[in-house]
C-alpha cells in the first residue's frame, strides 16, 4: 500500500506541477512573441514575394516595351525608307517632265528665234540682192536691146545703102 500512496502522491505531484508550470506558462507572454515573429516573418515574405512579382513584372514590362519599341522603329525605318523612295521617284519624274517641258519650250524659241533671224536678217538681204539683180538685169536688158536696135538701125543702113 505504501507503494500506491506513493504512487498517487507522484500522480498528483506531477499533475499538480504539470498545472502550476501550464500556468505560468499561460500567464508569460511566449505565445505573443512567437505570434508577433510569425506575423513579421510573413509580412516580411510577403513583402518579399510582393517585390519579386513587382520586379518580374516590371522586367517582363520592359522588356514588351523594350520589343515593340523596336519593332515600332523597324516599322518607322521601313515606313521612312519607303516613303523617301516615293518622294524621290516622285522628284525624278516631275524633274524629268519639267525637263522635257523646257527642252519643248527651248526648241520652240529656238525655231522662232531662227524664223525671226531669217525675217529680219535673211529676207531684207535677199529682197536687196533681188533688187539689185532685178535692176542690173533691167539695165543689161536695156543696154541689150538699145546695143541690138542701134546695131539693127545701123544694119538697116547698110542693107538700104547696098
Amino acid at each position: 500500500m505504501k507503494r500506491s500512496r506513493y504512487k498517487r502522491i507522484a500522480a498528483s505531484v506531477g499533475i499538480s506541477s504539470l498545472l502550476a508550470i501550464g500556468s505560468v506558462y499561460a500567464q508569460s507572454n511566449e505565445s505573443l512573441l512567437v505570434q508577433d515573429w510569425y506575423k513579421d516573418r510573413s509580412h516580411q515574405l510577403t513583402a518579399q514575394i510582393l517585390n519579386y512579382v513587382v520586379v518580374e513584372g516590371l522586367l517582363q514590362a520592359s522588356q514588351s516595351v523594350s520589343s515593340a519599341s523596336g519593332n515600332l522603329a523597324d516599322n518607322a525605318d521601313a515606313y521612312l525608307s519607303n516613303a523617301l523612295s516615293v518622294s524621290l521617284e516622285e522628284s525624278k519624274l516631275t524633274i524629268q517632265s519639267s525637263s522635257q517641258a523646257y527642252i519643248g519650250q527651248i526648241g520652240e524659241k529656238a525655231s522662232e528665234l531662227a524664223r525671226m533671224t531669217k525675217e529680219q536678217t535673211f529676207e531684207p538681204y535677199i529682197r536687196t540682192v533681188t533688187n539689185e539683180n532685178n535692176e542690173a538685169l533691167e539695165q543689161l536688158a536695156e543696154a541689150t536691146i538699145k546695143e541690138l536696135t542701134q546695131q539693127l538701125d545701123g544694119g538697116e543702113a547698110r542693107v538700104d545703102s547696098n
